[in-house]
């Protein structure tokens, strides 16, 4: 019999030794990832985060958390339930667990209205898609992830943004996510909430590029790898990978100036080799100069499924399936 109650804080290794046990299976590869030493710091930056375990004769042997917010599909407003993490330990797997866990955190936050939940999942991931039937995918997501890299030679007027700025810099990352599929435009004082929620995410990390007063690009850059570590196994070879990001949180450039951006993503990979972390990570559309702007990092892209299963029907013979994704790394 199993017992679905809410994570407490003591329960913070026990979690982080079940994503160790709780392998994600991406064909040609096994993925681990973890968040620790702090389970719950990731969450913290969310603005409405809910966790649930289930144990057995007091032993956690599966977690699902997620955080519901609003935002745009389509161009309509939704509240919806993001589930960014859920593990069933190897041993409890295929008894219904996970969609028991599931119904019940969706059942707890119907008193917030929220619509219905979604999910990112790999493409390789064939036995989380077929985990409650989720097809077809109603978006595809990409990712660009960056190799470290040297300072440029050439110095560039890059420079911490003032909270002063904020308008400018409302309307530089609205422009720039316009029309994305889960992108709600800020407000100054949404933008400023976002920012101050954590130390990990706030003012002294919006890096700016100035051409004379005028910023013309920004980026937030969140430290990930300080709670999050990925391993891939390769199952043939059984080599092993170990991960630590920067991702970017927030940004936006002015029309014709995505090298500008290109810029600063260059420099945030100088700032990830002193920080020791491999990766930088950005969302990006599908049409984006990034990759041949920044050949030189290695650019690689991976894809997300977006599955939104209480929306598919809405939108099926008009769905957002060619439209670019905004996947927002806090949440993700």
């Amino acid at each position: 019999m199993y017992r679905i109650r809410r994570a407490r804080k003591s329960d913070n290794q026990a979690l982080i030794e079940l994503e160790q046990q709780s392998l994600l299976d991406l064909g040609q590869k096994l993925v681990c990832i973890e968040h620790g030493p702090d389970f719950f710091n990731q969450s913290r930056l969310q603005a409405h985060p809910h966790f649930l375990v289930a144990e057995e004769k007091g032993r956690l042997v599966a977690v699902i958390a997620g955080a519901w917010y609003d935002t745009l599909v389509r161009g309509k407003p939704h509240r919806l339930l993001y589930v960014h993490r859920e593990r069933v330990h190897t041993g409890h797997q295929r008894k219904g667990l996970g969609r028991a866990l599931a119904l019940e955190l969706f059942r707890r936050l119907k008193r917030w209205n929220v619509q219905t939940p979604y999910w990112y999942i790999s493409p390789d991931n064939e036995r989380s898609i077929a985990f409650g039937g989720m097809s077809p995918a109603l978006a595809t997501a990409v990712r660009l992830h960056l190799q470290t890299g040297l300072r440029p030679e050439k110095p560039q007027k890059t420079r911490l943004v003032p909270r002063d700025e904020i308008k400018t810099l409302v309307g530089l990352f609205n422009s720039t996510q316009a029309g994305k599929e889960l992108f709600k435009p800020y407000t100054a004082a949404s933008l400023n909430k976002r920012l101050s929620r954590l130390p990990d995410y706030g003012w002294r990390n919006i890096y700016g590029l100035f051409d004379s007063s005028e910023l013309t690009a920004a980026v937030g850059i969140w430290d990930q790898g300080k709670s999050v570590r990925v391993t891939t196994t390769d199952k043939a070879s059984g080599h092993k990978a170990v991960v630590r990001r920067l991702a970017v949180a927030d940004y936006g450039f002015l029309p014709g100036r995505e090298g500008d951006l290109a810029v600063l993503l260059r420099e945030a990979s100088v700032r990830a080799r002193k920080m020791n972390r491999l990766e930088v990570v950005v969302s990006i559309p599908a049409a984006s100069r990034l990759p041949g702007l920044l050949a030189d990092l290695q650019p690689r892209l991976d894809r997300l499924s977006l599955f939104i299963p209480g929306l598919s029907t809405e939108y099926t013979g008009n769905d957002v399936s060619g439209n670019d994704v905004w996947v927002d790394p806090i949440y993700l």
